[in-house]
């Protein structure tokens, strides 16, 4: 969306959005969706909001560990400037459900639902 207002601005590549919209048949589209779907989720959530939050928690508090956990998250999840505010929100969200639940399970369901529905998405739109 911002494209259009900032046409010659770069945008940082994203693999899974470009895998995307070259997906052709359904072995694409199954490895797609194992990878966007379960397997980035998972091991981005025990990362960010299972061993990096626990961390940080320990030593300088829940504020702290919500604060550096979604920078991180945010910033490997390449966008333009803009962009990444959701990101930056979703990483604040995904690391509440952790501090509150005392689970990586709301966080990672979150994060598979998240993905989920971008990809669909992203499907319906690129569909001619």
């Amino acid at each position: 969306a911002l494209g259009r207002f900032l046409p010659n601005a770069p945008t940082p590549p994203n693999p899974a959005i470009a895998l995307a919209l070259r997906a052709q048949g359904f072995w694409d589209w199954a490895i797609l969706i194992l990878v966007v779907v379960v397997v980035a989720p998972l091991f981005e959530e025990v990362f960010f909001r299972g061993a990096l939050y626990a961390a940080i928690r320990r030593h300088a508090g829940a504020g702290a560990a919500v604060a550096v956990t979604s920078l991180f998250f945010a910033l490997v999840h390449p966008q333009l400037p803009l962009g990444s505010l959701p990101i930056l929100a979703l990483g604040i969200v995904f690391a509440l459900a952790v501090e509150l639940r005392r689970s990586l399970i709301p966080s990672i369901v979150a994060h598979m639902l998240n993905n989920g529905v971008a990809l669909l998405l992203l499907a319906i739109v690129r569909t001619p």
